[in-house]
């Protein structure tokens, strides 16, 4: 979004193509022995390499800041989903028998994820809340 945002889309739309053709190898490639697995695979596989460009390019052209930044935010989302899953796994098993107990459940799982990933961002993301709490207290100033 940043990228087109920014109104760099030309600049990235060999990426988009590259993006395309690996989606259709590795996919036509691996669903003749995995069927949608295979599929699944090679959208995967183009979502990483995508991601990857965007994160380069708009670190490099747009963002003017080191790749490393987006590589270590990756990483932190990568520990925090571990995380949650760590701690999901480790709950008892739930009987989801209706759509009560569902809602109930995913409740409780959306709120260990809020509290995980509210707690990395106050351990790693400080100055970027601060400033965040700061804009807003001067939105609601202005009303």
């Amino acid at each position: 979004m940043l990228v087109e945002a920014a109104g760099h889309f030309k600049q990235t739309r060999n990426g988009a193509i590259v993006e395309c053709v690996l989606n259709i190898v590795i996919s036509v490639i691996l669903v003749i022995k995995w069927g949608l697995i295979g599929v699944t695979i090679g959208t995967f596989c183009a979502l990483v390499y995508r991601t990857t460009q965007y994160a380069i390019y708009s670190s490099t052209h747009i963002l003017r800041r080191k790749i490393w930044i987006a590589g270590k935010n990756v990483l932190i989302n990568i520990i925090e989903a571990v995380i949650v899953i760590f701690i999901i796994k480790c709950m008892p098993v739930w009987n989801v028998t209706s759509y009560l107990s569902w809602l109930i459940y995913a409740v409780v799982v959306g709120m260990i994820t809020m509290f995980v990933i509210g707690a990395s961002s106050f351990l790693f993301y400080r100055s970027e809340i601060s400033l965040l709490s700061q804009k807003v207290k001067n939105a609601l100033k202005r009303r």
